[in-house]
């Protein structure tokens, strides 16, 4: 990444809902701004659906895969390998990869557990 960049960590409080504002900010200011929320909902028992857009490099390491069976066997669902019709991209061609992102499979997850 270059430049300068914003890493936003949000949770389930009410100042969460208002994070546009700070990124709108950021990016006023020439940054470039992520958001990663907390998954404080789970421990409330909401159903959850992650949709991770991560590449190879990532979803190699142990700790991740970890964590991604841990979410899962709390519940979650997590978007994620080919039964979504996604996988991995290698490191650097993420953006060649946005177009095809299965926003549809993590919506009709969250349909699904919505019942």
């Amino acid at each position: 990444m270059t430049g300068r960049h914003l890493q936003i960590v949000v949770c389930g409080a009410g100042p969460a809902a208002e994070v546009t504002t700070l990124i709108a900010v950021a990016q006023e200011c020439g940054w470039t701004a992520a958001v990663t929320a907390t998954t404080e909902l789970i421990g409330r028992y909401v159903p959850t659906v992650i949709a991770p857009f991560v590449n190879s490099a990532l979803t190699g390491r142990t700790s991740f895969k970890r964590s991604v069976a841990v979410l899962r066997d709390e519940g979650v669902r997590v978007v994620a390998g080919l039964e979504h019709g996604w996988e991995p991209h290698p490191p650097g061609t993420g953006t060649d990869k946005q177009a095809i992102f299965p926003w549809r499979a993590a919506f009709d997850l969250a349909e699904q557990m919505a019942g």
